[in-house]
C-alpha cells in the first residue's frame, strides 16, 4: 500500500507521474514550436513546398497563444518558453486534480 503525504494527498509515485506528464507536455509543445518555426523558415527560403495559408496561420497561432498576444512579449524565443511552462503547469494541475479525485474515491 502506498503511503500518502499529509500535505497534498499524493504518494511519491503519483508525484513522479505528474512531473513526468508535465515535462512531456512542455517538451512536446517546445518540440512543436521548433518544428513549426523551422518549417516556416524552410518554406520562406524555398527549401520545402508551401503549405496552405490556414495551416501556417493555425501553427503560428498555436505558437503565439497566449503569451504572444501580450504586449511586450514579441520575442520568438521567449514566447514559446513561457507557453511551454504554462502548458506544463496546466498539465500538472490537471494530473494532480485527477489523482486527488481518484485517491478520494478509494
Amino acid at each position: 500500500m502506498q503511503t500518502m503525504s499529509k500535505r497534498n494527498g499524493l504518494s511519491t509515485r503519483q508525484k513522479v507521474a505528474v512531473a513526468g506528464m508535465s515535462l512531456f507536455a512542455g517538451g512536446t509543445y517546445i518540440a512543436f514550436c521548433i518544428s513549426a518555426v523551422g518549417n516556416a523558415w524552410q518554406r520562406k527560403e524555398g527549401d520545402i513546398p508551401p503549405a496552405s495559408p490556414w495551416l501556417q496561420n493555425a501553427g503560428m497561432f498555436a505558437i503565439e497563444f497566449p503569451f504572444g498576444y501580450v504586449p511586450g512579449f514579441d520575442n520568438i524565443l521567449v514566447v514559446p518558453l513561457l507557453n511551454g511552462l504554462l502548458w506544463s503547469f496546466v498539465m500538472g494541475a490537471i494530473g494532480v486534480r485527477v489523482l486527488r479525485r481518484k485517491s478520494t474515491l478509494n
